[in-house]
């Protein structure tokens, strides 16, 4: 096999691409020598591999294991699930692939500045965190599906004849060329905050001290409230965030109808915009504009996300609905908005796959 360097940050399942097609061969055939009888590209080796096939790459390679086990998105994911992580399950902040088979539901995520100026183009594992919607060197937006053929960056569905990561297996359109968007100055900010959090194992909100996986639980909290008003526009807790001048570009807002992990770059891009905003709240001038317009305990423990520490006392300041608005609404249909109904059907296209 010829030597094939790994690259700076570079994901595993990049370097086997690159590898596959400086050999001048399919991925696919390269994991089937390396492997045989083990379908490598049916899973996401990206989060890491066991002893067992870790063991096979650095005969063929020349490249120690300790290298290929650092690639491996397992160290951020841990820290930011504060412990151990099955392999079986979607992990937080992790980007979910959704394999069938070979096929993905959800493309690897890029910045085509960053493709356009490597000598040779490779895919990035701070590419594959949720917090990652844009590029902090070129200022852009990060893409995560082909901008001609709109199907999902696939780069280990390429051929021989592809030569370069760069390009759609499907179309065979230069990634590179993709259409730039900027990213919004909130979600960069928030970006730089998470990236900070990770590498210095040191997190604060509101002036007070979080272990990293309590600070990412209190940003899952806020994208969760962010997305409970954008449903609800109308409601009480969307009029208490307008008063924090939180909500911004509502009109034009995405879905965001499926979990963090599975949303597209520009929904996440749009969604830790004003969630980081909503963070930059102090907990009493929060509390105090939730009181104000009267919204209620129950109201915030409708959002789907756990409550984590540090935002215990919110709830246990706010009031709770009455037992009679809540035997009404167990009687009543709840009048559902056209946006709820249209995060609903999404998150059933994406049930059923293409």
């Amino acid at each position: 096999m010829l030597p094939v360097p790994v690259l700076p940050d570079e994901t595993l399942s990049s370097w086997l691409t690159r590898a596959a097609l400086e050999q001048g061969c399919d991925p696919l055939v390269l994991t089937g020598s390396i492997w045989p009888g083990w379908r490598a590209w049916t899973m996401d080796i990206d989060r890491g591999l066991g002893d067992q096939q870790l063991s096979k790459l650095p005969p063929v390679s020349g490249i120690p294991a300790g290298t290929f086990k650092a690639m491996s998105l397992r160290r951020e994911a841990e820290v930011i699930a504060g412990g151990d992580l099955e392999v079986s399950r979607s992990w937080p902040w992790v980007l979910a692939l959704g394999s069938k088979n070979r096929r993905r539901q959800s493309g690897l995520q890029y910045c085509p500045d960053c493709l356009q100026t490597d000598s040779k183009p490779y895919f990035r594992r701070k590419w594959r965190f949720a917090w990652q919607s844009g590029c902090e060197t070129h200022q852009v937006r990060l893409v995560s599906h082909c901008d001609r053929c709109c199907s999902p960056v696939q780069p280990h569905r390429l051929t021989a004849e592809s030569i370069l990561l760069s390009k759609c297996p499907i179309c065979d359109f230069n990634l590179a060329r993709a259409i730039r968007y900027p990213i919004s100055t909130g979600s960069k900010i928030f970006q730089a905050a998470s990236n900070d959090v990770i590498h210095s194992r040191h997190a604060f909100y509101d002036s007070q001290a979080f272990a990293p996986h309590n600070w990412f639980a209190i940003a899952r909290f806020f994208t969760g409230v962010v997305r409970q008003a954008l449903r609800q526009p109308s409601s009480q807790l969307a009029g208490a965030l307008r008063r924090l001048e939180v909500l911004s570009g509502i009109d034009n807002a995405p879905l965001l109808g499926l979990p963090l992990e599975l949303l597209l770059p520009l929904e996440r891009d749009f969604l830790f915009n004003q969630a980081y905003r909503l963070m930059l709240v102090g907990r009493s001038d929060l509390l105090q504009a939730l009181l104000d317009a009267g919204v209620t305990a129950n109201c915030l423990r409708s959002n789907s996300e756990s409550i984590p520490p540090g935002l215990s006392e919110l709830f246990i300041n706010l009031s709770t609905n009455d037992k009679r608005a809540r035997s009404s609404r167990s009687i009543l249909p709840r009048k559902r908005s056209r946006r709820s109904v249209l995060m609903a059907w999404a998150r059933l296209q994406r049930k059923m796959g293409p």
